[in-house]
C-alpha cells in the first residue's frame, strides 16, 4: 500500500515491509505490525498519532 511521498508498506501475516521508492533511491525495513496502525494503513505502518 502507498503511504505517500514514496513510502510503501505491506503486512504479510508474519513480519511488515516498508520502504521508499523514488528515482534515486529504494530502502526496504523488515519489522514486525505495529499495534496501533494507522486508520486504512494495516499494521506494516507506524502509528504517528498518541496513544
Amino acid at each position: 500500500m502507498s503511504v505517500g511521498n514514496g513510502y510503501h508498506g505491506v503486512h504479510t501475516g508474519v513480519v511488515c515491509v516498508s520502504g521508499r521508492v523514488t528515482r534515486d533511491e529504494l530502502t526496504t525495513e523488515v519489522h514486525g505490525a505495529y499495534a496501533g496502525p494507522r486508520p486504512g494503513t494495516g499494521p506494516g505502518v507506524e502509528n504517528r498519532g498518541g496513544h
